[in-house]
């Protein structure tokens, strides 16, 4: 059972001013809006208490002027098993609209069981929801207050603790009895939710695994600089993250790209790399590149951008986005003159503004991949609240189906056929890459400008992460990479990952 709390300052209790009339018992009638939030019958310990007292209860009911009890049917029932006649009460007129709420107030000091508190919670999402945008209640200065937080503090929980119940109850609510009952805690409870939750998800996903064959997949080890393996206008999608400007060593030699003498230098022999890309790219197709910036001796080089400007100067590029990419894994400061960089960019590049672009990605996506949560996702939209996600919780990008271009970690839903690689690629032992690519970050290019069998090219393909992603996600793949170690890591992984019966041959040109 919840402890009991004190009361927060916005909840009202009895002023002295209020007038306390003597009731009799047979004419006051139980609110059937009490039995709807409160389970608890059991009055054996009030009944013992009023008893001690001399049969009188000293704190009185609340009641409408009709008789309907707002606050006090414990005492209500104590008093009919005890046989008393007459209740004191106060009079409080309460609109329609409003019992629920005003009776969750008065129920503030009440020991509660979880799963009371959770028909409190749901309550006041309704009531909130009645009039969303217009109560008064809910801001402060002008501002809006963030709705959960507000339900959590009147209910006397922090919102994580409300966020973890509510998915407990949503998806295993045999959990919230265990809890009531003393037999776990919230957060075991949760926990262990949460693991039957992604069985369930895998158990019910709808994925067909893609059939490999010889021409999916294709890598050269070599510079990107010439790319005339591929054909003009073959690739549906370039995604890549090049080397940063002095960030690695990925032991190179001289002539390796990101270790120039100046920045300038750097821009200058990463534009010359990414030229070939232009000409193999389809005129629908898309170029989404991610790339950091770095300082030098404190002072910002501006180098995304200005690797932007060269290739749109060297090339017709269209500008379609600029897309930021919070992590979670930003290398620290050394120097607190600086705020901590926790976010890269990804430019989003076309050939024509006739390129392909799947609309429909947005929430369908959260849809085709997780169908057991269509109804309830169409029951947020429907009261305008976000699609709750049972493991991220309320944090989607989806709102009626737009995606945002702020991309964080809880935004890349980790699909069922997704997932497994994902575990794979982390606990992959076999990669020596010093700057693996977060796996999570070309999920989304891929999926909102190619479809099945379309090519995916990685410029600088490292130890094959894009490889993997694109194609688990059905499209075919073709990757360049200088280095000989990470060229034959990127095999190891491959064929570890299971796409081929055996190793493909590597291209040695150089």
């Amino acid at each position: 059972m919840a402890k009991q709390k004190s009361a927060p300052a916005n909840i009202p209790i009895i002023s002295e001013n209020q007038v306390i009339k003597t009731w009799e018992v047979s004419d006051l009638k139980p609110n059937p809006i009490n039995q709807e939030i409160y389970t608890d019958d059991d009055v054996e310990d009030l009944v013992e208490s009023i008893s001690k007292n001399g049969n009188k209860i000293l704190v009185p009911l609340v009641v409408t002027p009709a008789g309907v009890i707002i606050s006090g049917h414990r005492r209500y029932r104590a008093a009919i098993q005890l046989g008393i006649t007459q209740l004191p009460a106060i009079v409080e007129e309460v609109a329609k609209k409003d019992m629920e709420f005003r009776m969750i107030q008065y129920n503030v000091y009440r020991r509660k069981r979880y799963s009371e508190i959770l028909n409190e919670i749901e309550k006041l999402y309704t009531y909130y929801g009645r009039s969303q945008g217009r109560r008064t209640d809910l801001e402060e200065s002008g501002e809006k207050i963030d709705l959960n937080a507000q339900i959590a503090k009147i209910v006397g929980l922090s919102p994580t603790t409300m966020s973890n119940l509510r998915t407990i109850r949503n998806h295993h609510p045999e959990y919230i009895e265990k809890i009531d009952e003393g037999k776990t805690s919230i957060v075991k409870a949760f926990a262990a939710c949460k693991d039957k939750i992604k069985e369930e998800i895998k158990e019910n996903a709808i994925y067909t695994p893609i059939p490999m064959f010889s021409d999916d997949y294709k890598i050269y080890n070599k510079s990107c600089e010439d790319m005339s393996e591929i054909e003009d206008n073959s690739i549906q999608l370039v995604f890549c993250s090049p080397p940063y400007y002095r960030m690695r060593d990925y032991k190179g030699g001289k002539r390796e790209l990101g270790q120039e003498k100046t920045p300038e230098e750097f821009v200058k022999n990463l534009s010359t790399a990414l030229k070939d890309c232009f000409r193999v790219l389809k005129p629908e197709g898309s170029f989404f590149l991610n790339i950091g910036d770095c300082k030098v001796k404190g002072k910002s080089m501006n180098i995304p951008h200005k690797v932007l400007a060269s290739l749109l100067d060297q090339h017709k590029y269209n500008h379609i986005q600029t897309i930021i990419w919070e992590k979670t894994n930003a290398t620290p400061v050394q120097n607190f003159k600086y705020l901590q960089p926790s976010y890269e960019f990804i430019f989003h590049l076309t050939k024509s503004m006739d390129y392909t672009y799947n609309e429909s990605i947005g929430r369908p996506f959260l849809l085709s991949h997780l169908p057991q949560y269509i109804e309830q996702a169409e029951k947020d939209i429907s009261k305008r609240r976000r699609p709750s996600h049972p493991i991220y919780g309320e944090h989607i990008p989806f709102e009626s189906g737009i995606l945002y271009d702020i991309w964080t970690h809880h935004d890349f839903l980790q699909t069922p056929s997704f997932q497994q690689i994902s575990e794979m690629l982390d606990d992959d032992k076999d990669d020596p890459h010093p700057a693996q690519m977060n796996s999570i970050v070309p999920i989304f290019p891929i999926l909102l400008t190619t479809k099945e069998d379309d090519i995916v090219l990685d410029p600088f393909s490292g130890s094959g992460t894009t490889a993997i992603v694109a194609l688990e996600l059905g499209c075919r793949y073709r990757g360049y990479e200088i280095s000989q170690e990470y060229y034959n890591a990127s095999v190891k992984r491959l064929n570890k990952f299971g796409a081929w019966e055996k190793p493909i041959e590597k291209d040695s040109s150089k």
